[in-house]
């Protein structure tokens, strides 16, 4: 097990939920 592929792993799915925030964020916008 190296740290180095934990953090491979990680990155994705950080990018992923930010991404996913900023589309809330567009949401809420257009609904208000």
């Amino acid at each position: 097990k190296k740290a180095g592929v934990d953090m491979t792993s990680a990155e994705p799915i950080r990018q992923a939920c930010q991404v996913f925030a900023e589309k809330l964020d567009e949401m809420e916008q257009m609904l208000s």
